[in-house]
């Protein structure tokens, strides 16, 4: 069995096909006639999964691996035992293949790594460096309802009588939020939303 595979937007679909002795494809075999099981790099888990006949080429099959399955235990190489035991036509065959899944396979992970599986000072260092950036490098390109902009509010210039947030320079505008006063109240009350 020789085998490939393919990203998609659920996952990878891994296409095998199955030739006789003279490395001819068999089309028409059953998808019953099949087991597949998907053995993860670390061989704590696996997944059995069903397999469709491919309905461009006879002899070429294929099963989909979904992207959660992999998203949950990590890139690498994979183990995919393949067995066909068909009676007609006559087959019976199994094989291990491995199937080398990279981040760039599917579509569902862009980080090919769980953030809290971090070791604690990796996870500390982090909060210290965005904790020390400085908002100047940022603040150009923030949106207004953002972490960015509510941090402006507290430490750069804010005019409450006009609700305008400035940036690090004191000078260019960042948000407006129209001041709600109420004569029975202390002269504002509230900001509306940013704008």
């Amino acid at each position: 069995m020789a085998l490939w595979k393919a990203r998609t937007v659920n996952g990878v679909r891994v296409y095998f096909s199955v030739v006789d002795n003279a490395g001819f494809l068999i089309p028409g075999i059953a998808p019953a006639s099949f087991t597949s099981l998907l053995i993860t790099p670390n061989d704590a888990a696996s997944l059995a999964m069903a397999v469709v006949p491919s309905a461009q080429r006879g002899g070429v099959y294929y099963c989909d691996v979904p992207a959660v399955f992999i998203t949950a235990n990590g890139v690498g190489a994979y183990g995919l035992s393949l067995g066909v035991h068909s009676a007609l036509p006559a087959i019976n065959d199994e094989t291990l293949l491995e199937v080398e899944v990279t981040v760039n396979d599917y579509d569902q992970l862009t980080v090919p790594f769980d953030p809290m599986t971090l070791p604690l000072s990796e996870k500390i260092w982090i909060g210290d460096e965005l904790l020390k950036r400085d908002l100047a490098s940022v603040e150009a390109g923030a949106a207004i309802h953002s972490l960015c902009s509510a941090a402006l509010k507290l430490v750069s210039r804010f005019d409450s009588r006009v609700g305008r947030t400035y940036r690090t320079d004191g000078i260019t505008l960042q948000m407006t939020q129209m001041p709600i006063f109420d004569p029975n109240a202390i002269p504002i009350v509230e900001l509306g939303e940013g704008i």
